[in-house]
């Protein structure tokens, strides 16, 4: 009984969270030349992925479409909109820090990928 009771302890220690980190109500932006309705929309729109868990393939097609809705609207204003997500980041310096992690093939756990030997067995 006490080994099970141990065995649980070490693995609800070693759980990893896979929610989406909080954004920070007021980034530093990189530029200082970005409108504040483009970020605020940006700012939206990362909010939006973070609550809804969306793709970052599904927010950067997001983006490119609002761009060219708001572009179409008002050139002069939207300009600065982002281009895609990886500029979006940038505006609002969003940093990847992504772990990445190799699934078992038996067993389906998650390993940290840098703990993971590329060797196959007898090698």
């Amino acid at each position: 009984d006490k080994t099970d009771e141990t065995e649980e302890e070490n693995e609800e220690e070693n759980v990893i969270s896979f929610d989406a980190p909080n954004l920070d109500n007021s980034p530093e932006t990189t530029s200082r030349t970005v409108n504040k309705n483009v970020l605020q929309i940006v700012l939206w729109v990362f909010r939006y992925q973070q609550r809804f868990r969306h793709s970052k393939t599904s927010i950067d097609s997001l983006i490119k479409y609002l761009r060219y809705l708001l572009t179409n609207i008002d050139k002069d204003k939207y300009y600065s909109f982002p281009t895609s997500i990886e500029v979006a980041n940038n505006m609002i310096s969003i940093t990847n820090n992504a772990t990445k992690f190799a699934a078992c093939e038996f067993c389906c756990k998650l390993y940290n990928i840098k703990d993971v030997s590329t060797k196959k067995a007898g090698q």
